[in-house]
């Protein structure tokens, strides 16, 4: 794909997420969200190093040992391979190997018409995502604060089933100028395979489409056949790829 758009999109996924704490050094940016998510708790390294790698590296773990962190490096399809190799030298495992999925919009797909899409509030939606997926208040407290700090537009969504009103399926959308990313969809568990992870995220796509929204991108792990599937089939195809750099035995 048109590596500008690539870009693009990776800057908007880190705003999208942002940590509670980040530290600048040298071109790379450091976060730090008490633990939840490699995302919010790992280096991101923007720009080109001009110090050492092996000085770099150091003060990374010095910085995440100070808040008993492990030190996390998430890497691009497009960051430096001298240090992706350098790493791997220090003995940091490669996890969670990651697709960035993107689609030019609109989508060809939209939510069922039995089912029913409402905004939530920002305390409202945390509560679903831990009723739907299982989290606890450990995960959910450090979640709503990064939720808070996103300073771009979103949509925090819940859908419905028409027949009993219950909530079954949830998920986020954030909207930084023509780029749409999608977030945290959950369906519950008897309710998955039917459909409704499609129509949720049809729904997430029409908010951003009304707001302007050109593209839209989202992140799954490899292992996750199922939805990796789905977004196919919707129409998602590869942007780029991520994964993590994670010492042995950390964490």
């Amino acid at each position: 794909m048109d590596p500008v758009l690539a870009r693009r999109i990776e800057d908007a996924s880190l705003r999208a997420w942002p940590a509670l704490e980040v530290q600048s050094l040298d071109g790379w940016e450091l976060r730090s969200s008490a633990g939840f998510t490699k995302r919010a708790n790992s280096v991101q390294p923007l720009g080109p190093s001009t110090q050492p790698l092996s000085e770099k590296v150091a003060g990374c773990e010095a910085w995440y040992a100070a808040r008993d962190l492990p030190t996390i490096f998430r890497l691009t399809s497009f960051s430096d391979p001298n240090l992706d190799s350098f790493l791997e030298s220090r003995a940091y495992e490669v996890i969670d190997l990651t697709d960035v999925l993107y689609t030019r919009l609109p989508l060809a797909e939209a939510y069922p018409a039995n089912a029913d899409i409402a905004e939530l509030s920002l305390d409202d939606w945390v509560a679903t995502y831990g009723v739907l997926s299982g989290a606890d208040e450990s995960t959910l407290t450090p979640m709503r604060g990064i939720l808070d700090a996103c300073q771009e537009a979103r949509f925090l969504a819940a859908l419905s089933s028409e027949s009993s009103r219950d909530l079954i399926a949830c998920g986020l959308a954030v909207l930084e100028t023509d780029v749409l990313g999608i977030f945290d969809v959950v369906t519950a568990l008897p309710h998955r395979r039917r459909g409704y992870g499609a129509g949720l995220v049809g729904g997430l796509v029409g908010w951003g489409l009304a707001r302007g929204a050109d593209y839209a991108y989202l992140q799954v792990v490899k292992t996750n056949a199922p939805a990796l599937a789905l977004y196919r089939k919707l129409g998602f195809a590869q942007a780029y790829e991520y994964w993590y750099r994670i010492r042995a035995g950390a964490g």
